[in-house]
């Protein structure tokens, strides 16, 4: 009996068996036009081999991609040139297991043996109503090792997936990691082993950095790995794959019993989605709560970098506060939608600048990593915004008395409101990120009428004076004044400032703090001035 004979025949006893025959008609039908076109470019009586699909490959249930490979291999056969065959899993069983055993072997002399022509390579992955199809026809024989024969384009397939499994989250993401590398590898250049950098992208939480970084894991040591369908020539055994930069993007959801993920990958042009069903009880208990209420996971959530490159040597503890502050400027600009992601500074004017962000929005939550490098430091965020103001809140008009200040020199914002009274406190917002309080002295907000101008701190406030950090030279710093419609407790966003600097900077909390607390407040009805200012020892 023929090896086309005993395909026919294992293909009808196995149709005979699954269920429903219906859809697995449906599926070749969908699947015969693809089929010739896989047919096209190979001779008559040419011999393809279907590669078998992994459940890594794709993270769905091992029957349903049987059935695809069932599906697309009796399109192959209807639609075969004369004295052409495909063969199937079953006809290579010690080919692939061979093949799968050599860490530096020749595939391509398996494959010549069993006198395979081409190969079809699967992808499968999952959609809304279903599954998608795509396929991509590989040359394995001498003068087309390798080489794109043709591809075939998603198509998709109804299926019922409701039943797909449940993973543990290792399991999940490294199915996950893996199905991405294999459909980018084919997207970009099926014959290629790529040295892999992450670049993170999208929302952030715990869980899901610690979900992405498995992930990432495997999708580089899958994009380094060459193909199986592909021998390397023995020119090229000593080179380093090119190294590329792959950006991951990942949504959880909490689903209550389970985390379903959806990721995306890109390569270049090329993309790649994937999703996994996670079980709940193998995410570490540190992650838990996900969420209060279930939905989408780090929901808010940003991330931006701030880069401080000094043009002279500076004090590390200013150069840190620098580019913490760039990053917050970066976070405040990506989550109002109108820019962010990293920013770059050098200058006094740059942090300047970059301070009067939050005016717009205020960054809560925050998650602080050190990125720095040589001759740089770079300080990474990830946090939520909050935006400032609305129609409620009232018009702030607030000035220092100058840009530059030296040590000893009182400090005051001069303050009016228009439209309405409002409730208004001062804050100082110091060179080790740090915050005191310098108005009022007592625990409510101070009460100023409209189109009243007030100083802060004023008469019966204690007065504060500029300085330097310790041990520095100069120093960017900058006042904060909240005005807010409504009254609001001035003393649980910073304490009040000590009798001298160096007690301002014991007492003082830290900004992220100040934030959390200023973003407590109802910021519709809130109105933010920073006021920034240097403060310079000597001459």
């Amino acid at each position: 009996m023929t090896v086309l004979a005993r395909v026919m025949l294992l293909l009808i006893a196995l149709t005979l068996l699954s269920a429903p025959a219906v859809a697995g008609d449906d599926w070749t039908r969908s699947l015969t036009e693809p089929a010739l076109r896989l047919w096209a470019p190979v001779p008559e009586g040419a011999r393809i081999a279907l590669h078998p699909l992994d459940p890594d490959e794709s993270g769905l249930p091992a029957t349903l991609l049987i059935r695809v490979e069932r599906a697309l291999t009796a399109a192959l056969l209807d639609t075969a040139p004369a004295a052409s065959s495909v063969l199937t899993r079953r006809d290579l069983p010690a080919v692939w297991e061979e093949a799968e055993s050599f860490a530096d072997g020749p595939p391509r002399d398996l494959l010549a043996a069993a006198a395979v022509d081409a190969l079809v390579v699967l992808m499968v992955s999952e959609q809304s109503d279903g599954v998608s199809v795509a396929s991509t026809l590989i040359g394995v024989q001498d003068g087309a090792l390798g080489e794109v024969l043709a591809t075939m384009p998603p198509i998709p397939l109804a299926a019922d997936l409701e039943r797909a499994d449940v993973v543990q989250a290792r399991t999940g993401a490294r199915r996950l990691g893996v199905a991405l590398a294999e459909t980018l590898r084919l997207a970009a250049d099926p014959a290629s082993a790529v040295a892999a950098r992450i670049e993170r992208r999208g929302r952030y939480s715990p869980a899901a950095d610690w979900f992405a970084a498995m992930v990432a894991e495997h999708l580089v040591q899958r994009l380094a790995t060459p193909p199986l369908y592909v021998a390397r020539p023995l020119s090229r055994l000593g080179e380093a794959p090119p190294a590329r930069i792959v950006r991951l993007e990942l949504d959880l959801w909490d689903q209550g019993a389970r985390v379903d993920v959806q990721a995306r990958a890109a390569l270049g042009a090329a993309e790649a989605h994937g999703t996994a069903r996670i079980a709940l009880t193998s995410i570490p208990n540190g992650f838990l709560p996900l969420t209060r209420d279930g939905g989408r996971v780090g929901q808010g959530l940003y991330r931006a970098v701030g880069a401080y490159l000094p043009a002279q040597r500076t004090d590390p503890r200013e150069v840190r506060f620098a580019a913490r502050v760039l990053a917050r400027a970066a976070l405040v600009e990506d989550g109002l939608g109108t820019g962010g992601g990293r920013q770059t500074g050098g200058t006094a004017q740059d942090v300047a600048a970059a301070m009067r962000s939050i005016e717009r929005g205020v960054p809560h939550e925050e998650i602080w990593r050190d990125r720095s490098a040589a001759g740089a430091e770079v300080q990474e965020l990830a946090g939520r915004v909050a935006r400032v103001g609305g129609g409620d809140a009232p018009l702030l008009d607030a000035t220092v008395d100058g840009a530059l200040y030296r040590p000893g020199e009182p400090l005051r914002a001069r303050v009016m409101v228009r439209g309405g009274r409002a409730y208004i406190a001062a804050y100082a917002w110091q060179a080790d990120d740090t915050v005191v309080r310098i108005a009022p002295q007592g625990r409510g907000a101070r009460l100023l009428e409209a189109e009243r101008r007030a100083d802060l701190p004023g008469p019966d406030d204690a007065q504060v004076t500029a300085a330097p950090l310790p041990g520095s030279q100069e120093t960017v710093e900058a006042l904060l004044v909240v005005a807010s419609a409504v009254p609001f407790a001035a003393d649980a966003l910073a304490p009040a400032a000590g009798p001298t600097p160096e007690g301002s900077l014991d007492i003082a909390v830290q900004m992220s703090a100040f934030l959390d607390a200023l973003a407590a407040l109802d910021l519709s009805r809130v109105s933010l001035a920073v006021l920034p200012y240097r403060t310079r020892s000597g001459e």
